[in-house]
């Protein structure tokens, strides 16, 4: 028979054993003989809750989430008041370019909008232009100019490095500008150090003696240097065959890491880590991944697809596809215009004056700034642009119209019969030479409806760029020509229209010769006054719009779009499409916080 145990027993034992545990006895001070207990106040503490009404336990409830709440907001408050976000290093951005490199090497880019993006985030130069469009010292600490304007000397700047560690001195400078100036290296950069003398006077400090003033001569020290310790080796007629040029070293602020090709031996992608040694200081950014894509129009994809970060040279008409509250879209000033040049000497019947003006008064220019360029640019009359020392609006213009446009022809005897023009049974038929891109074809289209709308026949030729520049600029085989020049910040005209530069490699590309407008070419390359030079390109500029071997057309704008988590990108003027990158160095994507009197 099984005992039964009282439960009320049992389960009070229990109870009395973990109150026994619950009372803890603490002593009371030292001397004081008493005991006293929490045991108590413990329970009368867990029995609280039943004691409150649902609304007072509410009201405690919104006490400590406001006191907390409250330490919070002040602390935060607190924080946010003594302390600022600054660019912080890590990270790695994508960009896209359309093209292939070939040579990324600063001496053989200038042909490629591609290999002059990839030299200059690895070399680094003399000068380069600042954010504000200015013109400040790269690699230079100082430079002087002697009392005759004729030498320069250029101080470097301390403790300069290569990317393999290499000591970069002045022999680096000499050897560079030499290359240029050698012949087998056959560097676009030559005409541009025809006759300048070159020596190292120290390890810091280069001498470049000119033959005649050429007041310019400092914006064009903005070409990366070369390892002497590296090149001088090479012969310049093996240095476009050298693998440095898809390898490089240099001393700007990324370093040459990675380089990845297709099947087919296409470069697919770069990989640049940031230069911790960078003389002007590490790049905040670690990493640089740059794909190449065939043409502009699948990096605009690209960019949409999120596999690239930034896309530079962004068509106008893929403007606004882009746009948006993710993306941060420049439109940047460019010293370009895009002009039709004629090359009169190709077609005698477009050798007369009243025939080019015809040309021209046929053109509607703001339509094409707002067809083409989606209204990212500035009508253009002269061979200068707005912004550009000697700038002036007071040049003729041969404005829209067409009625204008015919009566000059009649004027030069054409006759107008069988929807063309004739001069007994010759035809006026015109060609326009362009390259085939969008842009380019779009505006040639444009231009070849405005003169059929006044009867005149034409003809648009398309050739991919390469051969534009060999076959048909080197040997002028073009009537009319829509091109694009940049003049740079601070424009020397000379070698776009002076009488020596109309055979190749001369940019005048109309063939156009006049005395008077030679001697101010010479005159204002040769005044150091920036006063006098503004009058002589003022008067250049009349020139140019008066004798009209170029209907200039209009200066476009360049648009560049990146991610908006992309920072420090702050940029209103460019040089060059590449001076985009010119202080990559400064852009970042992470922010930390520091106190303000640190910042």
């Amino acid at each position: 028979m099984t005992d039964k145990v009282d439960s009320s027993k049992k389960f009070g034992g229990m109870f009395k054993r973990r109150r026994n545990k619950e009372e803890k006895r603490f002593a009371a001070p030292p001397g004081s003989g008493k005991t006293w207990s929490l045991g108590g106040f413990g329970r009368r503490l867990r029995l609280l809750p039943r004691a409150l009404s649902t609304l007072e336990k509410l009201i405690i409830l919104l006490a400590v989430i406001g006191f907390f709440g409250g330490a919070v907001w002040w602390g935060t408050r607190n924080y946010l008041e003594t302390t600022v976000p600054v660019a912080d290093y890590g990270g790695t951005i994508k960009l896209g370019l359309a093209g292939q490199p070939r040579y990324i090497n600063p001496l053989l880019a200038p042909t490629s909008d591609v290999d002059q993006d990839l030299s200059n985030i690895i070399f680094s130069s003399l000068f380069k232009f600042d954010k504000d469009f200015n013109l400040v010292g790269d690699l230079a600490e100082s430079v002087s100019v002697s009392e005759d304007q004729k030498t320069y000397t250029v101080t470097l700047k301390e403790n300069l490095t290569w990317h393999d560690g290499e000591p970069l001195t002045a022999a680096d400078v000499v050897f560079t500008v030499r290359s240029i100036q050698d012949a087998n290296w056959n560097s676009p950069l030559s005409l541009g150090f025809k006759g300048v003398a070159v020596e190292q006077v120290d390890e810091r400090t280069v001498t470049l003696a000119l033959q005649e003033v050429y007041a310019p001569f400092q914006g064009t020290l903005t070409f990366g240097i070369l390892p002497a310790h590296l090149w001088n080796s090479i012969q310049g007629a093996n240095a476009t065959l050298a693998e440095l040029n898809s390898k490089p070293i240099g001393s700007g602020p990324y370093v040459f890491d990675e380089l990845t090709k297709d099947k087919q031996g296409r470069v697919k992608r770069y990989i640049f880590k940031a230069n911790e040694n960078y003389h002007a200081g590490q790049p905040f950014i670690n990493e640089v991944r740059v794909t190449f894509y065939d043409k502009p129009a699948d990096l605009v994809q690209a960019y949409h697809d999120g596999d690239i970060d930034a896309v530079g040279g962004v068509p106008f008409a893929e403007k606004e596809s882009l746009e948006g509250s993710r993306t941060q879209m420049l439109s940047l000033l460019l010293p370009r215009y895009d002009a039709l040049f004629i090359n009169a000497n190709s077609n005698g019947y477009i050798r007369p004056t009243e025939v080019r003006q015809a040309l021209s008064h046929a053109i509607k220019k703001s339509d094409l700034v707002e067809k083409v360029l989606k209204g990212n640019g500035t009508v253009v009359n002269s061979g200068l642009i707005p912004g550009s020392p000697g700038y002036t609006e007071d040049v003729t213009v041969y404005g829209y119209d067409p009625e204008k446009a015919k009566e000059l022809l009649r004027a030069d005897e054409w006759e107008e019969r069988d929807g063309g023009w004739f001069k007994e049974e010759d035809r006026l038929i015109l060609e326009i030479v362009t390259a085939d891109t969008p842009e380019n074809r779009q505006l040639a289209d444009l231009i070849k409806s405005y003169w059929e709308a006044i009867g005149i026949t034409t003809v648009v030729v398309e050739a991919p760029v390469a051969e534009l520049q060999q076959t048909y600029l080197r040997e002028r085989k073009y009537q009319t020509l829509l091109f694009g020049e940049v003049i740079g910040a601070d424009p020397d005209l000379y070698p776009f229209w002076h009488s020596t530069q109309i055979a190749d490699p001369g940019l005048n590309l109309t063939s156009f010769s006049n005395d008077d407008l030679d001697k101010l070419l010479e005159e204002a390359r040769q005044t150091t006054d920036p006063a006098v030079r503004a009058e002589k390109q003022t008067a250049i500029s009349k020139i140019l719009a008066d004798e009209l071997h170029a209907i200039f057309l209009y200066s476009p704008n360049y648009l560049f779009a990146h991610r908006s988590n992309l920072q420090g990108v702050d940029l209103m003027n460019i040089n060059l499409p590449s001076d985009r990158l010119n202080t990559i160095n400064e852009w970042y994507l992470s922010t930390k916080r520091v106190p303000i009197t640190q910042e």
